[in-house]
């Protein structure tokens, strides 16, 4: 809205008591953080406040988001990234930072923005506006807003449309030319990974012993050769993961008596899925575990690969709550399953009072489906491997339950009731895997729903 009233007045707004104002401002500026070095480059430092709340180092929140960040990137993209990042190191606007101190300076997070260009099809944005909570600054916060000094654009058309010849001209990458003080480099650091190749190794090796698998190969036949480059690429970085260092208590000063939050999140890619588990205790985080997984073999869509994540989530959940019980006291929201799912359903819905999504019954059934489908593909591959001919060995279950795929892709046993009178579920029963979370979860419901219905008989 501020853009829309600036455009709105443009022209016609009286800027000569700011233009003076903004004058003074730069003037008092270039005087006191402005310098030149001796091959004449600029040398500029951060304008802080004179008085501003100690700036965080931030390192956790960027490396929460700058991970997540990283893997979602598709590879070429993911390549591209990391060819700026070292063109920038090469010609010297930024420079690695090697046992980094990340309890000081300030961390900042980045992301990818796409631009409709061949030779840069994206740029790198830093988040200066990142804070660690509500109640802490960020680096924008501790820095004075300054004047807007870029020529006015509505002057420069009007110039431009005065003689017969106009001309353009640009500088390459102008205001990464400006070098920043040395003194203020350690709040502008940012995190990156050292091998765009592998931004996450544990998956990497699942993806590439599964490839192996598919190709039903032999523990002392020759692989390939790009997967036994992959494999050299895998095992260089299992050693730098060796450098990876973390705290054995999650959080300094957590006692049983302090109850703390249990937060859980999931996400998928077309390659693989999976879930973290952390600890937060006030304004601390710290990580429990993580699990991820390989997507199977069989094609699955992506939205059905962020269903499987969930089930890992909740699983972790369940573990580190089982795991912990009586040690910390922990905390978690509870939510209906078939709100993860809602992004699955492209038709927009009502919301009621609450602004909850009005779910409906084809809803739960599709989510139903979704669920069992994809318990099946994670506990049943060899099952559904055999059955969709992608794999040559005979799996005894396939036989014993004369098993099939229906038109759903759901997993049924065949046996001797095809021809009775009775309906189709339960003719051929849905597969459920013995011990599973999920199949004791239903038992657990047709169970009560039984004994309600005898309790209201007269």
């Amino acid at each position: 809205m501020t853009q829309y009233w600036d455009l709105e007045t443009l022209g016609i707004k009286e800027n000569y008591n700011t233009d003076i104002t903004n004058n003074v401002w730069f003037e008092k500026y270039r005087v006191t953080h402005l310098e030149r070095s001796l091959e004449g480059q600029y040398i500029a430092s951060l304008p802080w406040h004179e008085e501003n709340p100690p700036l965080p180092t931030s390192f956790e929140i960027a490396n929460l988001r700058t991970r997540p960040m990283v893997r979602r990137l598709e590879p070429e993209l993911r390549y591209k990234y990391d060819d700026i990042i070292m063109d920038q190191v090469a010609k010297g606007f930024i420079s690695k930072m090697d046992n980094a101190d990340h309890s000081k300076g300030h961390y900042l997070p980045h992301h990818a923005v796409k631009k409709d260009s061949e030779t840069t099809p994206i740029r790198i944005v830093y988040d200066c506006s990142c804070q660690k909570s509500s109640e802490q600054p960020s680096l924008n916060d501790c820095l004075e807003k300054g004047p807007h000094l870029l020529n006015d654009l509505s002057a420069i058309l009007l110039r431009f449309r005065a003689h017969n010849v106009g001309f353009s001209s640009d500088i390459e990458k102008a205001f990464l030319h400006v070098q920043m003080a040395d003194k203020d480099r350690d709040y502008t650091k940012f995190l990156w990974i050292s091998d765009p190749d592998n931004p996450e190794i544990h998956v990497s090796a699942k993806k590439l012993i599964q490839e192996l698998w598919q190709q039903q190969r032999g523990w002392d036949e020759q692989i390939p050769e790009h997967l036994e480059q992959e494999w050299h690429k895998i095992r260089s970085n299992l050693k730098d993961a060796l450098d990876i260092q973390i705290n054995r208590q999650y959080i300094k000063e957590l006692t049983q008596e302090k109850e703390c939050e249990l937060h859980v999140f999931s996400d998928a890619s077309q390659s693989a899925y999976g879930a973290p588990v952390y600890i937060k205790h006030g304004k601390l985080t710290s990580l429990f575990m993580a699990k991820s997984r390989v997507k199977p073999l069989k094609d699955i869509s992506l939205p059905c690969l962020e269903l499987m994540g969930a089930v890992i989530a909740t699983r972790l959940a369940n573990h580190v709550t089982y795991a912990l019980h009586g040690t910390l006291s922990l905390s978690m929201d509870q939510q209906p399953s078939s709100y993860p799912l809602d992004f699955y359903f492209k038709t927009e819905r009502k919301q009621d009072s609450h602004g909850n999504p009005n779910i409906s019954v084809q809803d739960t059934r599709d989510a139903e489906a979704l669920l069992i489908t994809g318990i099946q593909a994670e506990m049943h591959v060899n099952e559904i491997a055999a059955l969709r001919k992608t794999r040559t060995m005979r799996e005894p279950l396939v036989r014993q339950l004369q098993l099939f795929i229906d038109r759903d892709g759901i997993l049924r046993p065949g046996g001797r009731l095809h021809n009775a009178p009775i309906n189709e579920e339960t003719k051929f029963p849905i597969l459920l895997p013995r011990n599973h979370a999920f199949t004791r979860l239903v038992i657990q419901q047709l169970t009560s729903e039984y004994f309600t219905q005898e309790c209201r008989q007269p």
